[in-house]
């Protein structure tokens, strides 16, 4: 458990891709910043940055009045780009 911790929590981008990996990704992605220490917000900003086809959403969870309408635009996103 520790070792995974340290994978996670000590990186300098996100756990399972790279940035050049990012860059050729062409899945739309929608983009929700963190708001916190372990997800860090300018991660967040620089994977909608170098992605082909990334939205970002923010602020999406604070204040807590916001929570409905982030779920609407996440159903959205996912209507537009679910295949039929």
């Amino acid at each position: 458990m520790a070792a995974f911790a340290e994978k996670v929590w000590t990186g300098e981008f996100v756990l399972s891709v790279t940035r050049d990996w990012v860059k050729t990704c062409k899945t739309p992605l929608l983009v929700l910043p963190g708001i916190d220490v372990a997800h860090p917000n300018a991660i967040g900003r620089e994977v909608a940055a170098l992605a082909q086809n990334a939205e970002v959403l923010g602020p999406w969870k604070v204040p807590p009045t916001r929570i409905p309408s982030t779920i609407q635009r996440i159903r959205q996103f996912l209507a537009t780009h679910t295949p039929r």
